[in-house]
C-alpha cells in the first residue's frame, strides 16, 4: 500500500469521487484515511470518515490506527457505533458504521465536519451501505469540495464507476500467504453444522501444529456454545466474536497469548472482512450465514440460516494467510463450494423498503421513486412500500412526513412495529409492545 500512497493522495485530490480495489491484506481499511490526514487532503478542522458493514471492525479499526498513530483512542481516532454516537471533534479519523453515518446524514444532509467519506467493504451491499452511496452521490452537487472513496476486495468496480459517471479505478495488490484448502466428504447441514465445528476443532488441536485456530459460524449462542465445550482445557484459549460484545471484551481477541497456550475464536461473519487477529493459521469454515429475506406471506423480514456465496467463502479462507501460510478447512464439499453464488444479491433487492423509504423522505426526498439507486430495486416495490407508509400513517397522501411518521424513523424497526411500540407507549404498554415485536421478529422457534 505504501508503494501508492503518492497515487492515492494524487487520485483523492484530483476528482471528487474514486473507486479502490485494495486486495486483502493490502492495508485499505487502515492506510487510506492515514495518508490523506499525513498529505493535507484532509484540512485542519474536518475529519475522514471511514464506514464498516460492522460495529466490531469499526472498533477494532479505531484501535489499530489509533495505536500506529500513537494516540489514544478517542483523540485524534475515534468511531462511532450503535449507540455510542458522541465523537471528540478534533478527532481527524472518524471510523463509524454505514448505519450510524446514515443518522448523521438525518440531522447534517451535508455531512459538513467532513472532508472525505470512504465507504470501506461496499461488496456487501447491505441496504444501509447503498442509501448511503445514493444519498452521498446527492450531497456531491451541493458540496464540490467532499471527496468520497469507494473500496472493497471483492467489489465489481465498473458497477460503483458507472454509477458515479465514469470516476477512475484503481486497483492496489495485497499481501497474502498461500492458503490449503481442504474440503469435507459430508454436505453442508443447517441442522448439525455447530456438533461437527467442534469435533472439526477439537481433531484440529489435537493434531495440528501450533497456531491459532479461528472458526465461523452463524449465531452469537453457536460461538458461545462451542466455547463451553473446551472450558476444560488447559492448554487453550477460547473466546467468542460477535456483535453483540460489549468492547471491553474486544482487547482479548487482539492480543497475543502465553505460550504453550492456542487461541481458539468462535465467530460470527463480522470477522470475514477488516479484522486481523493475530496469530491465525487455520480457518474452519462452516458455510453458513444469516441472511434476511423478505416474506410476502407474512409482510414480514425474517433472518434465515443459508449457505455463503463464493466472495465470502474466499474472504474467510484469507484470515487464515494474513501473516504466515495457513490451512482452510470447510465443512461442505468442493462441489458445493462450486454451487455458490459468486456474491451476495444485495440487501435492497430482497428486503422491505419501508423503513428505507421512510428514512429517504426524512432526508427530504420528496419522490423516492427518482431516487438514484446503485440497483433499483423496481417500481412495483417502491409503490407497494409508499402504499404502505401511507396507511400506517407514517406518511400523507402527498408523501410527507407526518409527525408520527418523524418519531417512527427514530426506531430501527420495520414501520409497522414502530407504529405498534409507539400506540402502545401511549397506553403505558410498551414493554409488552416491545417483548410482542421481538418475538415477531425471531427467525426460529420462541419457545425451548
Amino acid at each position: 500500500m505504501y508503494a501508492y500512497q503518492n497515487r492515492i493522495v494524487s487520485m483523492v485530490a484530483q476528482h471528487q469521487v474514486n473507486v479502490i480495489v485494495g486486495d486483502t491484506g493490502s492495508g485499505k481499511s487502515t492506510q487510506i484515511c492515514q495518508f490523506l490526514v499525513e498529505n493535507d487532503v484532509v484540512p485542519p478542522g474536518s475529519a475522514v470518515v471511514c464506514t464498516q458493514p460492522r460495529k466490531v471492525a469499526a472498533i477494532s479499526l479505531a484501535k489499530h490506527v489509533s495505536i500506529e498513530l500513537t494516540s489514544k483512542l478517542g483523540k485524534a481516532v475515534d468511531y462511532m457505533v450503535g449507540r455510542r454516537r458522541g465523537v471528540n471533534p478534533s478527532a481527524r479519523i472518524v471510523f463509524a458504521t454505514d448505519r450510524c453515518l446514515l443518522d448523521e446524514l438525518l440531522k447534517d444532509d451535508l455531512l459538513s465536519k467532513y472532508s472525505v467519506v470512504i465507504i470501506d467493504e461496499a461488496h456487501e451491499r447491505s441496504i444501509h451501505t447503498d442509501l448511503l452511496i445514493g444519498l452521498i452521490k446527492r450531497c456531491l452537487l451541493r458540496r464540490p469540495d467532499l471527496k468520497v472513496i469507494i473500496t472493497s476486495a471483492t467489489i465489481d468496480p465498473t458497477l460503483f464507476s458507472n454509477y458515479f459517471n465514469g470516476c477512475p479505478i484503481l486497483t492496489v495488490p495485497g499481501r497474502m500467504y498461500p492458503v490449503n484448502v481442504h474440503y469435507s466428504e459430508q454436505i453442508l447441514s443447517t441442522e448439525s453444522y455447530v456438533d461437527r465445528m467442534v469435533e472439526q476443532v477439537k481433531l484440529l488441536h489435537d493434531t495440528m501444529d501450533p497456531g491459532g485456530i479461528l472458526a465461523f459460524l452463524v449465531t452469537p449462542l453457536d460461538c458461545e456454545k462451542c466455547c463451553e465445550q473446551f472450558t476444560d482445557l488447559d492448554d487453550v484459549k477460547c473466546l467468542s466474536l460477535h456483535g453483540q460484545l460489549p468492547p471491553d471484551r474486544y482487547q482479548e481477541l487482539f492480543s497475543e497469548v502465553s505460550a504453550g497456550l492456542r487461541k481458539i475464536v468462535f465467530a460470527t461473519n463480522c470477522a470475514e472482512t477488516s479484522i486481523t487477529l493475530p496469530g491465525v493459521k487455520y480457518v474452519v469454515d462452516c458455510g453458513l450465514a444469516k441472511e434476511s429475506q423478505y416474506d410476502t406471506t407474512r409482510n414480514a423480514t425474517k433472518l434465515v440460516i443459508s449457505a455463503i456465496n463464493k466472495s465470502s467463502a474466499n474472504q474467510r479462507k484469507g484470515r487464515a494467510g494474513r501473516i504466515e501460510s495457513g490451512e482452510c478447512f470447510r465443512l461442505y464439499t468442493e462441489a458445493e463450494y462450486e454451487s455458490f453464488k459468486d456474491s451476495s444479491v444485495p440487501e435492497i433487492l430482497r428486503a422491505n423498503l419501508r423503513l428505507s423509504l421512510l428514512q429517504l423522505i426524512a432526508l427530504g426526498v420528496a419522490d423516492p421513486s427518482s431516487f438514484e439507486f446503485v440497483e433499483s430495486p423496481g417500481e412495483a416495490n417502491i409503490r407497494n412500500s409508499i402504499s404502505s407508509l401511507i396507511s400506517l400513517g407514517a406518511i400523507n397522501s402527498q408523501g410527507q412526513l407526518t409527525p408520527l411518521g418523524r418519531q417512527m424513523t427514530c426506531l430501527p424497526l420495520d414501520p409497522k412495529y414502530s407504529r405498534f411500540i409507539l400506540n402502545c407507549c401511549d397506553l403505558n404498554l410498551g414493554f409488552t409492545a416491545i417483548a410482542m415485536t421481538a418475538m415477531c421478529q425471531q427467525g426460529g422457534l420462541v419457545f425451548f
